[in-house]
């Protein structure tokens, strides 16, 4: 199953196919390709796991056309999603909806619209949370290989693990290591954790939402609660500006002391229980 979203314009089946591409070509994560007389612009972050499609059709795909005002007419293009994406993931994309309906002056239409409507984002957002939570309860199979986290907490660190590139070319001239989210769970539960990998000697950012600490030192890998790491070090830590709320850095000067409260401070080691799970099989209800 998809979530769709549906491109129509007034009075007129006909688009630019060459102003099209040149508008997705803007677009880093997004490459063009044909495949069953259908052309795809489709949409790949590897960073959080995120994938969609835009498809140019030979014909409408809309089954129930025929009850929507005829001054719209299909244009035979559409976006389809998976339907259990966190509503962040999902954002991202109705913001490329947006620069697209005024781009090219486009209306949107979904099953659960009564009509063609002109892009609002937060109708496209309701529509859709309503559409993941029918597709929860429909199909539950699928649901259950996934793994609940609630949704601001998971927000912030979709929204960490999205900028992280950007945040590496702010940090380039700093030798500060940005590093990626690490996710877990319990071997009997499914409450999902987080955690970071530390190289001992090497400064690194610390982002929100931490549980844990994975501290290699000496060819050993450590595992540590964060909160207890934290609690140690937190002085000498600062916001990073501008990008995520409570990711944190420590200038040079600083992690010379935080080296050594790391040698010093004998942590709790606690066991590895966990099975690593990745981070598109987290979802936010």
């Amino acid at each position: 199953m998809k979530f769709f979203v549906h491109f129509f314009k007034e009075k007129t089946r006909k688009i630019d196919v060459e102003a099209l591409f040149e508008f997705f070509e803007n677009y880093k994560n997004i490459k063009p390709y044909e495949k069953d007389n259908t052309i795809y612009f489709s949409f790949e972050d590897d960073n959080i796991k995120l994938y969609a499609d835009f498809a140019l059709t030979p014909k409408s795909i809309v089954s129930d056309i025929h009850r929507l005002d005829p001054k719209y007419l299909d244009i035979n293009f559409h976006l389809e999603i998976s339907p259990l994406l966190p509503t962040y993931k999902a954002e991202i994309i109705f913001e490329i909806i947006a620069e697209l309906c005024e781009e090219f002056k486009i209306f949107i239409y979904n099953e659960l619209f009564d009509n063609v409507l002109p892009f609002r984002k937060e109708l496209l957002v309701t529509v859709y949370e309503i559409i993941k939570k029918a597709f929860k309860e429909k199909s539950l199979d699928e649901y259950e290989k996934m793994y609940y986290m609630e949704k601001d907490y998971l927000n912030q660190i979709l929204k960490y693990q999205y900028i992280i590139e950007s945040i590496k070319t702010y940090l380039k001239n700093d030798d500060i290591t940005v590093p990626n989210y690490l996710f877990f769970k319990p071997l009997n539960g499914n409450t999902v954790k987080t955690a970071i990998e530390w190289i001992h000697g090497v400064n690194t950012v610390f982002p929100p939402k931490l549980d844990y600490v994975i501290y290699k030192k000496d060819g050993k890998e450590m595992l540590y609660s964060f909160d207890e790491v934290n609690k140690a070090i937190a002085k000498h830590l600062s916001e990073l500006p501008i990008f995520v709320k409570d990711t944190r850095i420590s200038a040079k000067h600083s992690f010379k002391k935080i080296l050594k409260i790391m040698n010093k401070n004998k942590f709790r080691e606690l066991e590895d229980n966990f099975i690593r799970i990745d981070i598109e099989d987290i979802i936010d209800i």
